[in-house]
């Protein structure tokens, strides 16, 4: 897996937990890769789309929303924020975006993860 694909998962598990909301089966990372349908670096950010599997489907009831609550600090000096989109109770797609300006890195070489999105 690569460095993008692990903060996108690690992102999105971080999303689910922070705002209480769980998969009906757990997510492992290949499960993660494999569910990938398209992924697009918009040059202030990133986009990922997932196939429409099963293993999306949130617990409980059908919940069309947008959930964030995470950020992050790529490569050591950049600020992002995360926006997950379910609609109909499966994750649709993650959005990630830079703060102030700055490009999303082409080459990630590290991340932090942190409890709020923060801006600079």
């Amino acid at each position: 897996m690569t460095k993008m694909a692990s903060l996108e998962y690690d992102a999105i598990v971080e999303i689910l937990n922070e705002n209480s909301v769980f998969l009906r089966s757990p997510l492992s990372r290949e499960v993660y890769a494999a569910a990938v349908a398209d992924r697009d670096l918009t040059g202030v950010g990133i986009s990922v789309e997932f196939h429409d599997r099963d293993i999306f489907t949130l617990s409980g009831e059908a919940i069309t929303t947008g959930l964030g609550g995470i950020g992050a600090i790529l490569n050591g000096r950049i600020s992002v924020g995360f926006l997950l989109k379910v609609e109909k109770g499966k994750l649709v797609w993650l959005e990630g975006f830079t703060y102030g300006g700055d490009r999303w890195p082409e080459d990630l070489v590290d991340y932090r993860l942190t409890r709020e999105a923060i801006s600079t």
